[in-house]
C-alpha cells in the first residue's frame, strides 16, 4: 500500500469449484487465474505446440511454469459439451484451471451456489 492509499483497503478473494470431471483429472473454476490451463491434452481438439521456455505463465506461488502449447479444449458438463478456446497447456501445473476472468470476458455468467458452481450465457 503506497502512502496515498492509507484510507484505502484492498481485499483479495479466490475462489475455486470442481467444474468438470474427467476421466484423468477434473476442471476447476478459478476465480484468480486469468486464462484457462490445461495439465493434460485430454479433451484437446486442436493445439498449437510451443518450444520450452519461449512461453510461461506466473503462478500463485511466485514460480514460473513452461507453456507447451495453446489451443482449444472440449468438457463434458453435465451432459453439455463446453468448448474452451486459447487455453494454455501446462503439464507442471497440479490441476486443469477454467477462468472466471477468461468466461466473463466472453459474456459469461459464473455463479458459486453452495456445493455448486453454474455458468450461462449473460443476458
Amino acid at each position: 500500500r503506497s502512502q496515498g492509499d492509507s484510507d484505502r483497503e484492498v481485499i483479495c478473494v479466490v475462489s475455486e469449484c470442481l467444474f468438470a470431471d474427467g476421466y484423468l483429472t477434473g476442471w476447476w473454476v478459478d476465480s484468480g487465474a486469468t486464462r484457462h490451463i490445461a495439465k493434460t491434452k485430454e479433451g484437446v481438439i486442436h493445439m498449437e505446440n510451443l518450444s520450452p521456455g519461449t512461453h510461461k505463465v506466473y503462478m500463485g506461488n511466485n514460480s514460473y511454469c513452461d507453456v507447451m502449447g495453446i489451443g482449444a479444449y472440449r468438457l463434458n458438463v453435465g451432459g453439455t459439451s463446453v468448448v474452451l478456446n486459447e487455453v494454455l497447456y501446462v503439464p507442471s501445473i497440479r490441476r486443469n484451471l477454467v477462468s472466471v476472468p477468461a468466461l466473463t470476458g466472453k459474456s459469461f455468467e459464473i455463479r458459486f451456489i453452495p456445493g455448486k458452481v453454474t455458468v450461462g450465457k449473460h443476458g
